[in-house]
């Protein structure tokens, strides 16, 4: 007749008993890294959170390349280049929205520069002149010839 099925049965799809995981045990061995997170952001964070060198004075200094990044956008935006402030600006706005604390504080007329920005909008949209006619008698009624 035929074979005889039983829970020994060792083939394609049926490892030995003893080689199997252990009910309750972890699914990876020790000593086996779980896989690197592969995002593009799990990326760029890896490469910005690295080491490189720069010279300071006559030493060398290791610092994140995220650091030398931020430094050299301060030092453009300190000397005049609104593209790397409109960056920094960014940056601050985007790191106040995930609830860090903001990494750049820009004031100006002692403001936070987009608190001194919304009024300035909030100023332009008022001046603009409205849709409707203006009374041409202005606000105390007409004027009496003398």
């Amino acid at each position: 007749m035929g074979k005889k099925k039983t829970d020994d049965e060792v083939g394609y799809g049926k490892p030995p008993k003893h080689t199997q995981f252990k009910n309750g045990g972890p699914g990876r061995k020790p000593g086996v890294r779980p896989p690197a997170d592969r995002s593009f952001a799990a990326l760029i964070d890896r490469e910005l959170d690295s080491l490189t060198s720069i010279n300071v004075g006559e030493s060398r200094k290791r610092v994140t390349k995220r650091w030398v990044i931020v430094r050299q956008q301060m030092k453009a935006a300190v000397q005049g280049d609104v593209a790397a402030a409109k960056m920094l600006m960014r940056l601050n706005t985007h790191v106040a929205k995930r609830g860090e604390k903001p990494l750049v504080v820009c004031t100006v007329e002692g403001r936070p520069v987009q608190e001194w920005q919304r009024s300035r909008e909030r100023d332009a949209a008022a001046r603009q002149p409205s849709d409707e006619p203006e009374n041409a008698e202005g606000p105390e009624g007409p004027e009496e010839p003398e």
